[in-house]
């Protein structure tokens, strides 16, 4: 099951689910599950038809790596877009604000510590809004910095005043 999805095997998967073979679930010792390893080598559209195979048998988006992440994050440090939608698209079974144990920052704190501002990160940012990212939660340091606080304006403007979300804001 690993090595069709970082392959991006979508059909395969799907056979192999038909006859009850393999589990979307199954663990790694690296703590990669199916799921991660598409999001990982995720470059092209079969990646994103994998995705959406995995998700729609029962692999969950939640399970976290050895190093803490989710697929969400993996995706969300690397810049991966169209990896990001197809994970996005699943919003009702994904937490978009999840916070582990070992990785204490979101995926949209993540993307906001760590990217450039480019459109493709306007893009992400913008996902992560119409999913209903929680722009104001803090990250957990002494600063207690938002997404909006790490990324300035750009942030501010793309997740807040282009989605009409209208709210009291004092920009600093």
């Amino acid at each position: 099951m690993h090595a069709c999805a970082e392959h991006g095997y979508a059909d395969i998967i799907e056979l192999l689910l038909e006859h009850g073979i393999g589990d979307v679930n199954e663990w790694h010792q690296d703590g990669y599950r199916p799921l991660h390893r598409a999001v990982l080598a995720g470059y092209s559209k079969s990646h994103g038809d994998t995705i959406k195979i995995l998700i729609e048998n029962g692999a969950d988006p939640h399970f976290v790596t050895n190093a803490g992440e989710t697929p969400l994050v993996l995706a969300a440090e690397r810049g991966k877009l169209h990896i990001l939608k197809s994970l996005l698209h699943y919003k009702d079974k994904i937490d978009v604000d999840h916070i582990s144990s070992s990785h204490p920052y979101t995926a949209l704190q993540t993307i906001a510590k760590h990217t450039k501002r480019t459109d493709e990160f306007r893009e992400i940012v913008k996902l992560f809004a119409e999913a209903g990212a929680n722009f104001d939660l803090p990250e957990p340091n002494k600063w207690a910095e938002t997404p909006r606080d790490m990324h300035g304006y750009d942030v501010f403007f793309i997740g807040h005043l282009l989605l009409g979300r209208r709210r009291k804001w004092y920009l600093v």
